[in-house]
Formats: C-alpha cells, sequence, structure tokens
C-alpha cells in the first residue's frame, strides 16, 4: 500500500524521547475513537489522555497518550521509536478515511515536572511530566533525559521494544491501573479480550519495578527468575538510568512469598497493581 497517507518531519533534536503523529481531517475523532483503548470522543479540546493500541489478541503494541489540539486534529504521543509502528497501524484506516497523518517531532517542546500549567497553553500531560513550550519554561525547571526517564519508570509507565511489544495485555503490564483503558466507550481492537478479563478474569502478571545494585547491564526482554532459578517474569523497559531500574513483568504469585529475586540480585522497589483479587 502506498505511503502517502503519512509524512515525516524533520528528526527529533530536544530532551525527550517523544514524537506524535497528527491526524487532521473531519474523520480524526472516528479514525482513532475505533483503534485507541481511551475514549477519545468524549476528551475535551487541548486535553491529553493516555492510551493504547492493541491487537486482535488484546495484547498492546503501542503506549502512547492522544492530545485533542481541536474536533479535526488529534496527536497520538509516543515514544520516537515506536512511531514507525503507529504508522503501520494507521496506514490502511487513513487511506480510506476523510484524514491525514503527519509526524511531528515535538521539538519546540521541553519536559517539565507536574505542575500547574494552563493545558490552553499547549502543554502535553504525561501525568509523570508535561511537555511544555520550551519559550514558557524557565530552563532551570526543565527536565534531563536521565530524571524524565527515572519519573517514567517510577510511574509505571514503560516503553515496549521488539522483544515485549505485542507480548502482553494491558492488565499484565497494570496499565489498567494507570488510567489507559476505558470501559465505557464503544468498539476498539482487542476490545473483547481485554473486557473479559477485566470483568470476568484476573490477570496472572503484575508490572513492578525492580532495583539491580550490581553492575551488570539490564537488558529490555531479558528473563527474571526467583531464588531458585526459576522464570517469574521479564524485564520490560530499563530506561537505561543510572539508577539501575527496570520495570519488569512478574508473576502474582512469585511475589506472594518474598524475597524472590536472591539469585539473581533484584530488589523489589513497588508493584503497581493488587496482588490478589480481580484485576479491576
Amino acid at each position: 500500500m502506498a505511503n502517502s497517507a503519512i509524512k515525516t518531519s524533520t528528526q527529533m533534536t530536544q530532551m525527550h524521547h517523544y514524537q506524535a503523529v497528527s491526524i487532521v481531517g473531519s474523520d480524526a475523532v472516528k479514525t482513532l475513537q475505533g483503534q485507541m483503548t481511551c475514549d477519545v470522543q468524549k476528551l475535551a479540546i487541548s486535553a491529553t489522555t493516555p492510551g493504547l493500541l492493541c491487537d486482535i489478541r488484546g495484547r498492546v503494541q503501542i503506549i502512547g497518550w492522544v492530545h485533542k489540539a481541536s474536533q479535526t486534529e488529534l496527536w497520538l504521543i509516543t515514544h520516537v521509536s515506536a512511531i514507525g509502528h503507529v504508522q503501520a497501524r494507521l496506514r490502511p484506516y487513513l487511506a480510506f478515511s476523510k484524514s491525514k497523518a503527519t509526524v511531528l517531532s515535538l521539538e519546540h517542546l521541553v519536559a517539565t515536572r507536574p505542575g500547574n500549567e494552563d493545558p490552553t497553553a499547549g502543554c502535553l500531560d504525561l501525568g509523570f511530566a508535561k511537555l511544555v513550550d520550551a519559550l514558557a519554561v524557565d530552563p532551570r525547571e526543565q527536565l534531563d533525559l536521565e530524571s524524565l526517564a527515572t519519573a517514567q519508570l517510577e510511574a509505571g509507565i514503560p516503553e515496549l521494544g521488539d522483544t515485549t511489544r505485542a507480548q502482553y495485555t494491558p492488565q499484565a503490564l497494570s496499565l489498567d491501573q494507570a488510567g489507559f483503558i476505558s470501559f465505557t466507550k464503544g468498539c476498539y481492537m482487542g476490545q473483547e479480550v481485554i473486557a473479559r478479563l477485566h470483568y470476568k478474569g484476573q490477570a496472572k502478571q503484575t508490572l513492578v519495578l525492580l532495583h539491580h545494585p550490581e553492575t551488570t547491564d539490564l537488558i529490555d526482554g531479558q528473563t527474571v527468575c526467583d531464588a531458585k532459578g526459576v522464570k517469574i517474569g521479564q524485564v520490560i523497559s530499563t530506561m537505561n538510568t543510572k539508577a539501575r531500574m527496570c520495570l519488569a513483568c512478574i508473576n502474582k504469585r512469585a511475589l506472594a512469598q518474598p524475597p524472590v529475586f536472591d539469585r539473581e540480585g533484584w530488589v523489589l522497589v513497588k508493584s503497581f497493581s493488587p496482588l490478589g483479587g480481580p484485576s479491576h
């Protein structure tokens, strides 16, 4: 299929990891409403909400945020490494819609800690940080890449790579607990699986924040074992922070009787969803 539906802007140079796909046209809301786990239709103008793109099996492909610039322009903000996946996912739907998409570098924005900035002033609220116009912020308030990555890890928002993309449900990554899913909106890809797990099932895994005190490099996708050497999970996102922290998807049963990480040297910092009871 031709690539005319997507245009690419200049390479990003800013001190954060995010780009956006801007979808403009009369079908912009309709297009994303049928794809995202968040309720795009009810989103207020100038507001930003977390949301996911999942596959038909209910596995998470893209973690991002939707910003409604106007009723005919939406931005899907995500990590720069996922932009190509967003393009591939939306291209078939854009080809038959009255909307087009362009990649935005967001190079005019800088990351700051959450505050009281007016959302109508172009602020993109990611929860753990805000992207605001560089000219409107004191440079001393800006977050460097290390601080931004640490804030995202501590908020329990992973970045998915080649080894972890489309492998886990939102519940297994505790993203339902972080507000990435609307359980009252209409259909979207993967909704049946996600809703069934929410109302009738229980996620067997949860997202946790781990610390590793040793100097060995942490790698996305590496196995996490218990004290007996049995696999109990997988590292989802490291983000290469000096604090040597990572997010991992761990079997809840393995967390019921700590300590479980003695063999590998892992230290459990916190869990992002309840270790028992329904996933909702």
